[in-house]
């Protein structure tokens, strides 16, 4: 009893020294400006907290973690992290050196069946802990299966604490040779775990009320990414009225805190351009951040609304020869034939440019495919479409 009473002052006395003897000191050292004697200064610490913590009758490696504790509270922590920097790699190495070399490998040999069991089997309690504990909090599934899938593994501190059992007789060497072994396997199989999660995640799609009071404009914009930001800017500066609209709730949250209105809907759908006032648009700029989204968009704009004067990002030369083999045969059906070649040129001066998020590349539209034989490329003036 009296040895456990004495255990406790000698922590509870490291740790007040801690919190109001180790700024003052640093302070009088920093004044000095000598940075070795700052590392010599930390160094001592380290080596005095572990050598009081044996004479108590507790473990050197309990010393050295108060005394980590305790520098990591001070002020001057980010100083002594630079400082101890160099230091840290080679300590490191040694500490895991030192493990490596405590394995009994016939042990584990023997006992590799057990091994083989035990891993996946610590790793799923753990994972299945975390996630329950997550979840208990409030986090969300996908949050929690995330943080469960990273922190399945022993910690490192495990390979101090059977050391130290094994010193104590609480344990023997072979023991403490398979625990070890479990543990650096659980550390090695952490990134095996993250990657699968990501096969495990639900795809939760924040939605928002879809309400369009207000909408219809001369520019009706589709898509709100980076490349929407800058073309929008500069309509807006022309004088220009835009409503756009954008399926990302946090996208359409974001842009209200900077004073866009921005409206929540998906132009993949009819009934949203509708509402939207793609009847009321001039023209309509499809700057969405997804090829395959951006393609359906423009297949239902020419089905539904053939006479919109269309602007479309493309994404790369493919990108936008398939636009123009697409919008070349919608013309084929009569869509876009009232557009002659020299319209198409007039319209070009009338763009919305930009850099985008991909490099710079012309924006295809119909202007452009129904002169099919134009081979220049503009990398700053879009096509009409």
């Amino acid at each position: 009893m009296r040895g456990l009473l004495v255990a406790f002052a000698a922590i509870a006395t490291m740790v007040l020294a801690g919190r109001f003897l180790l700024t003052p000191l640093f302070q009088v050292i920093a004044r000095t400006g000598a940075r070795e004697v700052m590392i010599a200064t930390a160094l001592l610490i380290v080596l005095g907290s572990a050598a009081a913590m044996q004479a108590v009758g507790l473990s050197m490696a309990m010393g050295a973690f108060l005394a980590g504790v305790m520098l990591a509270e001070s002020s001057y922590r980010h100083e002594l992290e630079a400082d101890i920097e160099p230091f840290r790699g080679l300590l490191l190495a040694l500490f895991f050196v030192a493990v490596g070399l405590s394995l009994e490998l016939h042990v584990l040999w023997n006992q590799l069946g057990l091994i083989l069991v035990a891993v996946p089997a610590f790793m799923l309690a753990k994972g299945s802990i975390t996630y329950g504990l997550c979840r208990l909090v409030g986090s969300p599934h996908n949050d929690s299966l995330r943080i469960a899938f990273l922190l399945p593994q022993g910690g490192e501190f495990g390979f101090v604490l059977f050391t130290t059992a094994v010193g104590a007789g609480l344990l023997s060497s072979s023991t403490a040779s398979l625990l070890i072994a479990v543990v650096t396997l659980s550390m090695a199989l952490t990134p095996v775990g993250a990657a699968l999660s990501r096969r495990l995640l639900r795809f939760e799609r924040e939605e928002l009320e879809e309400t369009f009071e207000g909408a219809g404009a001369d520019v009706l914009m589709i898509g709100f990414s980076r490349f929407g930001q800058i073309a929008a800017q500069i309509l807006l500066a022309g004088g220009r009225e835009v409503t756009v609209i954008d399926d990302s709730a946090d996208r359409v949250r974001q842009a209200a805190s900077f004073g866009f209105r921005i409206y929540f809907g998906d132009g993949t759908r009819k009934d949203v351009l509708l509402a939207s006032g793609i009847k009321k648009a001039k023209i309509v700029a499809v700057l969405t951040q997804k090829r395959e989204v951006t393609d359906r968009i423009v297949d239902l704009i020419r089905s539904e609304f053939p006479n919109v004067r269309l602007f479309v990002r493309s994404y790369d030369r493919i990108h936008t020869l398939s636009l123009r083999c697409r919008i070349r045969v919608a013309g084929n059906t009569g869509i876009g034939a009232r557009l002659r070649p020299q319209d198409a040129r007039s319209a070009g001066d009338e763009h919305v440019g930009g850099r985008g998020d991909r490099g710079r590349y012309p924006l295809a539209g119909r202007g452009a495919a129904a002169d099919p034989g134009r081979r220049r490329y503009r990398s700053r003036r879009p096509h009409a479409a």
